[in-house]
């Protein structure tokens, strides 16, 4: 999305940190939240700074990733009971939220494919990114065929956050 001159995403994560444009705020001002732990990124999901399901589900998947960048140990099950433990808090923000569990579910799969904390905590990271840039891709699909079916000055009917801030 394009704002001042410049590209964002609604939500995207750098070193530790998840960034979200504060949609609570929107249309009046525009601000990124940053958020720096998972506790703080379910928080955003719960309060609807973040909206829009592929959107929410990128949060999710980063918030895990956070979770697991978080972890400071080298037991692999004390790791996984932390992970477990993060998906709880991320997952009860929104029980209706499909995107949200996939996007969980897709990076702890990834995660916990092995049984060494340090690889897991790359495999989260790189699992989140991936699953952020599939649905950014698959958004953006969507509106490429939706452009070829929706005529000039037909009105449409969206709900929930569609476009570049979905």
């Amino acid at each position: 999305m394009l704002v001042n001159n410049e590209n964002y995403r609604t939500v995207w994560m750098q070193d530790s940190f998840v960034y979200l444009i504060n949609q609570q705020l929107l249309p009046h001002k525009f601000e990124i939240y940053k958020s720096k732990n998972y506790i703080e990124t379910a928080d955003a999901i719960k309060t609807m700074i973040v909206r829009g399901a592929p959107a929410i589900g990128a949060t999710g998947a980063f918030g895990i990733a956070q979770a697991a960048l978080e972890f400071t140990g080298k037991d692999f099950e004390i790791f996984k009971i932390h992970l477990k433990k993060a998906e709880y808090v991320l997952k009860s923000t929104r029980p209706t939220a499909n995107d949200l569990f996939f996007g969980i579910d897709f990076v702890l799969n990834k995660a916990l494919d092995n049984f060494d904390v340090d690889i897991a905590k790359k495999y989260a990271l790189k699992a989140a990114n991936e699953y952020a840039d599939w649905s950014a891709e698959m958004c953006r699909q969507i509106g490429e065929h939706g452009n070829n079916l929706i005529k000039n000055n037909q009105n449409i009917l969206t709900h929930c956050n569609a476009g570049a801030l979905a």
